[in-house]
């Protein structure tokens, strides 16, 4: 009983040392995949669906950009067909020239008797001044155009 202990146990061992071996070889597949799943999802996909947030956002902004400056680009074609047009300058230049109202006189003193003492025009200066009406004077809006 002796001798089949002593070859029994190694016999054993070579056994499960074959079987574990065979295991090993068999999931070395399967453990070389996962292992490349888990370096693409911690270093590789991780830092692309970053990248691909980013370039989104800035395709954004660039598209946003992009149609403001197609309106303005519009907005200057625009008025460089209505400056080369003589009718608009015209009508442009008379706006202009009609936009200033004309300085309105002082309305007569009330008090005659308040100019006593005074030297001639001291009050027709002040009250000029005070009655004078300016483009700056009028209200927004108000420019008339024939």
């Amino acid at each position: 009983m002796s001798a089949e202990r002593s070859t029994t146990p190694p016999q054993a061992a070579a056994t499960r040392l074959t079987r574990a071996w065979h295991a090993v070889v068999g999931w070395l597949p399967s453990g070389l995949g996962l292992l490349i799943l888990a370096l693409l999802c911690l270093r590789g996909l991780r830092p692309g669906i970053f990248e691909d947030r980013r370039l989104t956002t800035e395709m954004l902004r660039l598209e946003q950009e992009l149609s403001l400056l197609e309106a303005q680009t519009e907005e200057l074609r625009q008025r460089l067909w209505a400056h080369s047009d003589p009718i608009y300058l015209e009508r442009e230049r008379r706006a202009l020239a009609l936009a200033r109202p004309p300085a309105l006189t002082p309305p007569p003193s009330p008090h005659p008797q308040s100019r006593a003492g005074l030297p001639p025009g001291a009050l027709d200066a002040t009250a000029a001044g005070a009655h004078t009406r300016h483009a700056s004077d009028a209200p927004a809006g108000t420019a008339r155009v024939r």
